[in-house]
Protein backbone atom coordinates (compact mmCIF):
# COMPACT_ATOMS: atom_id res chain seq x y z
CA UNK A 1 0.00 0.00 0.00
CA UNK A 2 1.27 3.47 -0.87
CA UNK A 3 1.69 6.14 1.75
CA UNK A 4 0.41 9.67 1.08
CA UNK A 5 3.82 11.00 0.09
CA UNK A 6 4.21 8.25 -2.53
CA UNK A 7 0.66 8.81 -3.75
CA UNK A 8 1.29 12.54 -4.16
CA UNK A 9 4.42 11.82 -6.19
CA UNK A 10 2.43 9.47 -8.43
CA UNK A 11 -0.32 12.07 -8.80
CA UNK A 12 2.30 14.50 -10.07
CA UNK A 13 3.72 11.92 -12.47
CA UNK A 14 0.22 10.99 -13.63
CA UNK A 15 -0.29 14.58 -14.84
CA UNK A 16 2.50 13.87 -17.32
CA UNK A 17 1.12 10.41 -18.17
CA UNK A 18 4.18 8.57 -16.91
CA UNK A 19 2.66 5.80 -14.80
CA UNK A 20 2.83 2.08 -15.35
CA UNK A 21 -0.33 0.01 -15.04
CA UNK A 22 0.74 -1.18 -11.61
CA UNK A 23 1.44 2.37 -10.43
CA UNK A 24 -1.95 3.53 -11.71
CA UNK A 25 -3.68 0.65 -9.93
CA UNK A 26 -1.87 1.30 -6.65
CA UNK A 27 -2.61 5.02 -6.92
CA UNK A 28 -6.31 4.41 -7.65
CA UNK A 29 -6.56 2.13 -4.61
CA UNK A 30 -4.85 4.65 -2.33
CA UNK A 31 -6.97 7.57 -3.58
CA UNK A 32 -10.11 5.47 -3.12
CA UNK A 33 -9.20 4.81 0.51
CA UNK A 34 -7.63 8.17 1.46
CA UNK A 35 -9.84 11.26 1.53
CA UNK A 36 -6.83 13.57 1.74
CA UNK A 37 -5.22 12.23 -1.41
CA UNK A 38 -8.62 12.22 -3.12
CA UNK A 39 -8.88 15.93 -2.33
CA UNK A 40 -5.34 16.46 -3.61
CA UNK A 41 -6.21 14.70 -6.85
CA UNK A 42 -9.28 16.91 -7.23
CA UNK A 43 -7.14 20.01 -6.63
CA UNK A 44 -4.64 18.87 -9.27
CA UNK A 45 -7.47 18.37 -11.75
CA UNK A 46 -8.90 21.81 -10.99
CA UNK A 47 -5.52 23.45 -11.33
CA UNK A 48 -4.95 21.67 -14.64
CA UNK A 49 -8.32 22.85 -15.93
CA UNK A 50 -7.59 26.43 -14.89
CA UNK A 51 -4.21 26.36 -16.60
CA UNK A 52 -5.66 24.86 -19.79
CA UNK A 53 -8.43 27.46 -19.76
CA UNK A 54 -5.90 30.23 -19.27
CA UNK A 55 -3.61 28.97 -22.01
CA UNK A 56 -6.54 28.58 -24.40
CA UNK A 57 -7.95 31.97 -23.50
CA UNK A 58 -7.70 34.83 -25.98
CA UNK A 59 -7.76 37.37 -23.17
CA UNK A 60 -4.13 38.29 -22.68
CA UNK A 61 -4.90 41.27 -20.46
CA UNK A 62 -5.45 39.11 -17.36
CA UNK A 63 -2.48 39.70 -15.09
CA UNK A 64 -0.43 37.06 -13.34
CA UNK A 65 -1.86 38.18 -9.98
CA UNK A 66 -5.42 37.85 -11.25
CA UNK A 67 -4.74 34.29 -12.43
CA UNK A 68 -3.08 33.44 -9.12
CA UNK A 69 -6.09 34.82 -7.22
CA UNK A 70 -8.48 32.86 -9.43
CA UNK A 71 -6.59 29.61 -8.78
CA UNK A 72 -6.44 30.23 -5.03
CA UNK A 73 -10.14 31.09 -4.89
CA UNK A 74 -11.11 27.94 -6.77
CA UNK A 75 -8.94 25.74 -4.56
CA UNK A 76 -10.37 27.37 -1.44
CA UNK A 77 -13.93 26.82 -2.69
CA UNK A 78 -13.15 23.16 -3.32
CA UNK A 79 -11.63 22.81 0.13
CA UNK A 80 -14.70 24.41 1.72
CA UNK A 81 -16.96 22.13 -0.32
CA UNK A 82 -14.96 19.12 0.87
CA UNK A 83 -15.31 20.23 4.49
CA UNK A 84 -19.09 20.47 4.09
CA UNK A 85 -19.27 17.02 2.49
CA UNK A 86 -17.61 15.36 5.48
Amino acid sequence: MLNCRQATELLCQARDGRLTRLQRLRLRLHVFLCRYCAAMEKNFETLGQLVRTRIGSKEEDQSHDALKNEVLKTLEEQENQGDRDQ
